[in-house]
């Protein structure tokens, strides 16, 4: 009886730290200049250090959602905070993300109408512009869904699959908490 009434005392404290945590990662981030002088959000403090990232809801993809969907597939991403990625027919940077042996690059669009514009001119096998061969590392792997652009950089099928599923299956605003 008296360890079922600590391990409810643990569970109970660990559940205030998590809606505290919450709380105080309401703030908005600061925004990253690098070399190429685009604004990019910082990752919330101490998000890839602890393996979570506290997360508001929205209608529209963001960093931390992003990042988070790409943990909920049970990868491992280190983000890389120190450059931006430019490609041929992508009109935004995009964010890099380690993941293994392979990579991810992620654009994210203030909406979905400019994502579509940049995607729709691009040839979804080479993931560059119709016409021109891809400066990709390896054979590119394009997702789409609603304002965010992904390009995975994978030879490893189950990488790829995990990314897909990830990003096609819906917004974090739908899901259900």
């Amino acid at each position: 009886m008296r360890r079922a009434a600590a391990a409810l005392l643990v569970v109970v404290a660990a559940c205030g730290d998590r809606k505290a945590s919450r709380d105080s990662s309401a703030t908005v981030p600061v925004p990253v200049v690098t070399g190429n002088a685009t604004p990019v959000a910082a990752p919330p403090a101490g998000s890839m250090a602890t393996g979570t990232v506290p997360c508001t809801v929205g209608a529209l993809w963001d960093e931390c959602a992003v990042i988070k969907r790409i943990e909920q597939q049970g990868l491992v991403p280190r983000l890389d905070t120190t450059t931006n990625v430019r490609a041929a027919g992508f009109s935004i940077a995009g964010r890099r993300v380690m993941l293994g042996r392979g990579e991810l690059v992620f654009f994210l669009y203030a909406d979905t109408l400019q994502r579509a514009h940049d995607t729709a001119a691009l040839d979804t096998l080479t993931v560059a512009p119709r016409g021109q061969s891809g400066a990709w590392s390896t054979t590119p792997t394009l997702v789409v869904s609603r304002n965010v652009a992904v390009v995975l950089l994978s030879k490893e099928t189950n990488v790829k699959i995990r990314i897909t599923d990830a990003f096609t299956a819906g917004l974090p605003a739908l899901e259900r908490r």
